[in-house]
């Protein structure tokens, strides 16, 4: 016997936290030609989230700058 369907959705909303898309390094080392060496720092910026069906689409653009 059936009595009732009971939707929790209603009651029960798990957060979803996503920190974005990250860098795998905050920043690189590269060689000048000169022999010096130079720090560039990585940032993630224009993180986007997006769903679509059956996935979900995260996209990020990365800014290199010569400080954090």
């Amino acid at each position: 016997m059936h009595i009732a369907d009971v939707d929790i959705s209603r009651y029960y909303r798990p957060e979803f936290e996503f920190a974005g898309p990250q860098p795998t390094q905050p920043s690189v080392t590269v060689n000048l030609p000169n022999g010096e060496t130079k720090t560039i720092f990585i940032t993630p910026v224009n993180q986007n989230l997006r769903l679509e069906e059956n996935r979900i689409v995260v996209s990020s653009d990365l800014r290199f700058t010569d400080h954090p």
